[in-house]
């Protein structure tokens, strides 16, 4: 999937940044907001609770879900135990809803880094 690229100031007269998913959907549901962008399980779980309330208009590229990072502090034979610990982690679907875990270059938040700083976040 091809996923255009725009300038959210350029392309809208208004836009917010409500810091939290469940807000970006309140506030779609309240028609405060005529469009939104957010996590997918959200937009999933809400359309099961209001069906044809929301519609899906694009998809992005994937976005890593949660991030860890190590302090600077910690030596470096630490990280990479603790990486490759995570790395190798086999999913237990029946215990939880990990799939495991992957390795990302930091260029991968880069929009939303941007998108952050020239709000003020």
């Amino acid at each position: 999937m091809t996923v255009a690229r725009s300038d959210y100031k350029k392309d809208f007269s208004k836009y917010f940044f409500l810091k939290k998913h469940n807000r970006v959907i309140e506030a779609l549901l309240n028609n405060s907001i005529d469009a939104a962008g957010t996590f997918d399980q959200v937009v999933y779980d809400t359309q099961k609770l209001y069906a044809n309330q929301i519609k899906i208009l694009a998809v992005s590229y994937p976005i890593p879900l949660d991030v860890f990072i190590s302090s600077s502090k910690l030596n470096f034979q630490d990280t990479n135990n603790i990486k490759k610990l995570l790395l190798e982690y086999k999913a237990k679907p029946e215990i939880n809803q990990i799939l495991g875990f992957t390795k990302v270059k930091e260029n991968v938040f880069e929009d939303i880094k941007s998108i952050i700083k020239s709000n003020n976040y």
